[in-house]
């Protein structure tokens, strides 16, 4: 994915002092406007930008290759990594000009193109298990059922015409859809993009990204240092005190994460407040793909990956320590194993007394249960897929993602 979320974790995060803090500019072999970069896990990764570029690294940036052929030339303008239930591995979307959308699965497969009932440019993609949404010029709209192989045109007439910038789908609850684009637009979806409510924010300014940090919690940026919170459909601006664009926005938990834009402005997000880094360049940075580790056993510390790209083949990265403090007892906690063909315990939590919801990947609740005498849950009926986990201990409650494969 674009942007790693820790869900369900709540604890404050600081960046360690003794730790390097540093963005440094990578090498990448591309003097093109880059649009776009995200990364599935701290090794595999790609990059998408203009005349065609596409470039994948699985050594976390040291090198990047490019496709042999079969590319078509277009402006790529998007990237997503989402996970294949199906074979098991990553699969990397990259969308751009004339509708285009191609794929690679794993970190060698062909790339694929994939048919779209559109000729509009395409600015953003995400997937999320079997559901994504790919979004772009004139009001355009996309949506898949079948994990981004095939593509449905919505009619969302409240779109007509706006350029639209970013899409980011809640990964708690994929019904909420929260859609951007010039002139503050703002499109939210409470039911999967069966309907939708619009509004414009202050300032008619452009947007250029979108994130949920939490249920049904996120930020919006934009043009002119525009930085605003979001709950539901509640939107509180953030005084940034900059005038640089902020157009590309990563997190790896709701207190944790970046924003890049003009003239290459870094900011970082500490639960608290937004506070400028020292950037390697000046160029103007489009996007951001922000992830992390697992936490260490009897560690509160984690680290965070990041890059982001932009004009002239720009590509900056950076490892920074942050240091957890709060519920350790939830930072721990690890579904065993998973993905699983059914049958799995939760460890770095008491096996009793737990109390588990699980959730398609439509929102839709499946089961209601709790744990048995030794800890063991059996979801074994359930379709292969990915499905969201709601485990409930006394007053805490832990959000987590889990594979079913097929025996």
């Amino acid at each position: 994915m674009k942007k790693t979320l820790l869900t369900g974790i709540v604890f404050m995060t600081i960046v360690s002092a003794g730790f390097s803090q540093e963005w440094v500019i990578q090498n990448c072999g591309v003097n093109s406007v880059l649009n776009a970069v995200a990364f599935g896990n701290k090794n595999d990764g790609v990059i998408a930008g203009n005349n065609g570029v596409v470039k994948t690294t699985d050594n976390g940036g040291a090198t990047w290759g490019q496709p042999a052929g079969g590319i078509p030339n277009v402006d790529y303008r998007a990237a997503d990594v989402s996970h294949d239930t199906t074979h098991g591995n990553e699969v990397k979307f990259v969308a751009g000009s004339n509708g285009t959308i191609i794929s690679q699965v794993g970190t060698t497969g062909v790339w694929q193109p994939h048919v779209t009932p559109t000729t509009e440019a395409l600015n953003d993609i995400q997937i999320i298990g079997a559901i994504g949404f790919a979004v772009g010029g004139n009001g355009t709209i996309l949506k898949t059922t079948s994990a981004g192989n095939s593509w449905l045109l919505l009619n969302v007439p409240a779109a007509a015409g706006i350029w639209l910038t970013k899409v980011s789908i809640d990964p708690n609850n994929p019904n909420f859809i929260t859609i951007i684009g010039e002139g503050g637009f703002v499109l939210q979806s409470l039911n999967g993009g069966a309907t939708w409510n619009q509004q414009s924010l202050p300032g008619g300014v452009y947007l250029g990204s979108v994130q949920y940090t939490a249920p049904d919690k996120g930020w919006v940026s934009g043009s002119e240092g525009q930085l605003y919170s979001f709950t539901g459909s509640v939107f509180t601006p953030y005084n940034t005190g900059t005038t640089n664009g902020i157009m590309g926005l990563g997190f790896v938990t709701e207190n944790f994460g970046f924003g890049v834009g003009d003239n290459g402005y870094i900011t970082q997000w500490n639960g608290t407040s937004w506070t400028p880094q020292t950037s390697p360049t000046t160029a103007w940075l489009n996007d951001v793909s922000v992830l992390t580790d697992d936490f260490m056993d009897n560690s509160t510390d984690y680290s965070v990956y990041a890059w982001a790209v932009g004009q002239d083949g720009v590509l900056i990265s950076t490892v920074q320590n942050v240091v957890g403090m709060g519920n350790k007892h939830n930072e721990s906690l690890v579904i065993s194993p998973n993905p699983t063909s059914g049958k799995f315990r939760f460890t770095g939590m008491d096996r009793h007394n737990i109390n588990l919801q699980v959730f398609d990947m439509s929102g839709r609740q499946l089961t209601d249960m709790n744990t048995s005498s030794d800890g063991l849950f059996d979801l074994g009926w359930l379709n292969p897929g990915l499905y969201t986990l709601k485990i409930r201990q006394g007053n805490s409650v832990n959000l987590q993602k889990l594979i079913i494969q097929a025996n």
